[in-house]
């Protein structure tokens, strides 16, 4: 209960601190104009997701900011501008959700990747990959249909891009519980490279497997070989 409380405030006070940094104009600042609509879509989103209703006036002036400019050819800006319209879920943002979702899809295959995302150009990374996992399962649950073939292009690539496991010792005090030690076998930034994966990447990249077959559905077929790579 005493957690839960703490965990309360610290939402409440997110909450407060994102409406008095919010500009007239209704945009958050940051990174501009290099990446517009980024930063203003994810602190709506979160206005959102945090219990700040639909129609508040701070969340219709985020949207009618973001609708001057709907798309600004960024990766990062269309994934966080279709969680944002995922969360408000509302038909008038169908067009636009659907312009978003097209726009991730013709981009997938950065940097000679098949199935992954860069900035849009350049080499491919994670964390934009990341990004267009999380938009185009938003743009998905608004109806937007997402191509079989970009599901199963994001789970190929992402599994090939995976550090090669490796069976390390476990860690003090923990001898008595793994015979055999521990395989670890996660992702790198870009890669795989000889540092071994990262914790915020090793994420990244459990969670592009996770949309991917949640993406397909029915249409899967890589379920058991994905949980495999997530067991290391």
């Amino acid at each position: 209960h005493q957690l839960q409380t703490k965990i309360n405030a610290a939402v409440d006070s997110g909450v407060e601190w994102l409406k008095l940094t919010q500009h007239r104009d209704g945009c958050w600042h940051g990174h501009q104009p290099k990446y517009r609509n980024g930063l203003t879509a994810l602190c709506a989103y979160a206005l959102v997701k945090s219990g700040v209703k639909k129609d508040d006036h701070y969340i219709q002036r985020a949207v009618n900011w973001l609708k001057q400019v709907p798309s600004d050819e960024k990766i990062y800006s269309a994934g966080c501008t279709l969680m944002l319209l995922a969360a408000l879920d509302d038909d008038e943002h169908r067009d636009w959700a659907e312009e978003l979702a097209d726009f991730l899809v013709q981009h997938q295959g950065a940097g000679g990747s098949s199935g992954l995302w860069g900035y849009p150009t350049g080499s491919f990374d994670f964390s934009n990959s990341q990004y267009a996992a999380l938009g185009l399962r938003a743009a998905d649950q608004l109806g937007v249909r997402i191509p079989k073939k970009t599901w199963e292009s994001l789970i190929q690539e992402t599994l090939s891009k995976q550090v090669p496991a490796q069976v390390i010792d476990p860690p003090p005090g923990m001898e008595g519980r793994s015979g055999t030690g521990y395989r670890l076998a996660g992702f790198c930034y870009r890669g795989p490279d000889a540092n071994g994966g990262t914790g915020s990447m090793t994420t990244a990249g459990i969670g592009c497997l996770a949309i991917g077959i949640q993406g397909l559905g029915s249409r899967g077929k890589y379920s058991a070989r994905v949980q495999r790579a997530n067991s290391y």
